[in-house]
């Protein structure tokens, strides 16, 4: 016996299971997420966007009677122009000599930036930026130093220290980053802090210690001097200067 429904009676009979409540309800949230997910996911992206910070206390501020160790001086940066492309506006470059120390190993400098950009990427770190100004590094190491004045949250910390050779002397540079309170010495490492949701704002600050000694001389000394000089300056940075660890928390 053959079916005489027409083409439009077997559409109705297709669709008409799929017409159910279960099936309407389902749909419509469908509709509703497919209309509503784009613009979601962007309120929900600036939700959690970080947002830049401001320094508590400028870095030109920077108040060298604070180092229990050393005083300012008059002595040269080694390198000018590493400092004038350093890519912020908040920066420190002085001048500084050991107290008690005599000859002319004991100068020694302290080069501090500060960022706060959340689309920054850590672009510049020393071991590049002084190959570019004509200064050989020799040899790049991490070395762990005791920081007592900022325990118990870092009774020590890690740090790079490049060994630099320039025409008529050397340099022992000691440099580690500051990233919303916690140190690193990698841009990696930065990079991936500084990305990582949870905290309102963002921030980073390299912090360079600096000391000249004699070509072929027992870098010992030098290095001893750097170390010295970035453990009294984190602590002022972080006392006077950095935005305080709750300022940047998430409310």
């Amino acid at each position: 016996m053959h079916d005489r429904s027409s083409p439009g009676d077997w559409i109705r009979r297709a669709v008409r299971p799929l017409i159910t409540p279960v099936f309407v309800v389902c749909a419509v949230i469908l509709s509703a997420a497919a209309v509503g997910l784009r613009p979601g996911m962007a309120a929900l992206a600036e939700h959690y966007r970080k947002q830049s910070i401001a320094l508590r206390r400028p870095l030109q501020d920077f108040d060298p009677s604070r180092l229990p160790s050393f005083r300012a001086s008059l002595a040269e940066p080694p390198v000018d122009s590493s400092f004038e492309e350093a890519g912020t506006d908040d920066y420190l470059v002085i001048g500084l000599e050991e107290l008690g120390a005599r000859g002319p190993d004991r100068a020694a400098f302290l080069f501090v930036t500060y960022y706060s950009d959340p689309d920054d990427k850590v672009p510049h770190t020393p071991e590049v930026c002084y190959r570019q100004t004509g200064v050989v590094v020799e040899s790049m190491t991490t070395i762990t130093i005791d920081t007592p004045d900022l325990a118990p949250d870092h009774p020590r910390i890690n740090a790079r220290l490049l060994i630099l050779r320039r025409t008529r002397s050397q340099l022992a540079l000691i440099y580690v980053f500051c990233v919303n309170g916690e140190f690193r010495c990698e841009r990696t490492q930065v990079r991936w802090m500084a990305a990582w949701p949870g905290d309102r704002y963002v921030y980073f600050s390299k912090v360079e210690a600096i000391t000249y000694y004699e070509l072929g001389a027992d870098p010992t000394p030098a290095i001893e001097r750097s170390k010295k000089l970035l453990r009294e300056a984190l602590t002022v940075l972080v006392t006077d200067h950095y935005p305080d660890n709750e300022a940047f928390k998430r409310r």
